[in-house]
């Protein structure tokens, strides 16, 4: 009996051994293994709006999807950021977004996203608490905008980064930004324009460049009998200005209709974006240059494309017959045509 006993209690006390065990181990956290965190020194090219001391050394983060801007980078003036908290955009209207995960450990980290698209608004997303310095978004046609966070801290929420001129085609995306959670899923995304909006806003331009055209018209009407008197006169047709969109042209028509023999000269206003205030309002510097004179005969027609692809500029045409016709098509890479202008008459 005794033995019987004495075997028993022996496994009664393995058995709480056991669970005493098990109990400890599930009582032990694991904590990641960190791999050692390589920095660099913060680049940041001549002419960086940002004037204020910026971290020296940051990890850096390549975009996934390198692309390459094939014009001298210019800067435009800062933008002060206004943290905004709002709802992300529906799937649908999302074209582009990426993903960095930011760590406590790695302090200041300078993600870099490869964007290559077109729309209307940047979006931030964090899912922990960031501090964020500074973005750029450099555009195709070489135009950096720089947004300023100012160092400060945001909590966990979506925010409105940046919104975009819809004729403009962001390349890539730059955040310089500190995780103070374990760590921080960084992401961007790019919204699309709204289709029926911008085909709303093309009639509501060709409707008003059609009156005006009519009070041009009109105003030169008015003045025939002088116009009679006087010796031939060379008359203006211009388009309104324009920001071409990537793979797009501008294609100046006239078409010559009745009458006698006469001349016609193509020409354009080529403009230059200058500094931008905080309201961004851009200046425009413009140069003016033209073709040779051709003759059209009663009937003919002409044309002549003057713009390339990215282009701020408008179509001018130079001829002695008033009563010509004069419009402006903006045409893609396939030959469709994406909107139709008519050119003013100028008095």
């Amino acid at each position: 009996m005794l033995l019987s006993f004495a075997v028993v209690m022996l496994i009664m006390t393995a058995l709480c051994s056991t669970d005493v065990l098990a109990q400890r181990r599930r009582a032990v956290v694991v904590h990641p293994v960190r791999h050692p965190v390589a920095r660099t020194h913060l680049v940041v090219r001549p002419g960086h709006p940002i004037r204020r001391v910026l971290p020296a050394n940051v990890v850096v983060r390549t975009a996934r999807r390198p692309v390459i801007v094939r014009h001298p980078l210019v800067y435009l003036p800062a933008l002060a950021w206004r943290p905004v908290v709002v709802a992300l955009p529906p799937r649908e209207r999302v074209v582009w977004t990426d993903t960095e995960t930011i760590t406590r450990d790695e302090e200041w980290v300078d993600t870099n996203y490869g964007v290559d698209a077109s729309g209307d608004a940047l979006y931030l997303d964090l899912s922990g608490k960031t501090k964020l310095n500074f973005a750029e978004v450099t555009f195709d046609d070489g135009h950096v905008q720089v947004v300023d966070f100012k160092e400060e801290t945001h909590d966990p929420g979506v925010y409105k980064l940046l919104d975009v001129n819809s004729s403009q085609h962001v390349a890539t995306v730059r955040i310089l930004a500190k995780s103070e959670s374990d760590d921080t899923k960084l992401s961007v995304l790019f919204k699309q324009v709204n289709e029926g909006r911008k085909t709303v806003m093309k009639r509501r331009i060709i409707l008003a460049i059609t009156l005006v055209l009519g009070v041009a018209f009109a105003s030169q009407l008015g003045s025939d009998a002088t116009l009679q008197a006087q010796p031939a006169q060379k008359f203006r047709f211009e388009t309104s200005v324009v920001k071409l969109g990537p793979n797009q042209i501008m294609r100046v028509t006239i078409d010559w209709g009745d009458g006698t023999a006469g001349s016609v000269r193509f020409g354009q206003t080529t403009y230059t974006q200058g500094g931008c205030n905080t309201d961004g309002v851009c200046k425009l510097t413009g140069t003016n240059t033209f073709t040779g004179p051709i003759t059209l005969m009663p009937g003919e027609a002409a044309s002549c494309d003057i713009l390339a692809a990215g282009t701020y500029g408008r179509g001018i045409v130079v001829t002695n017959n008033r009563n010509a016709r004069v419009n402006a098509s903006i045409i893609d890479a396939t030959g469709r045509v994406d909107a139709v202008l008519i050119a003013l008459l100028m008095p």
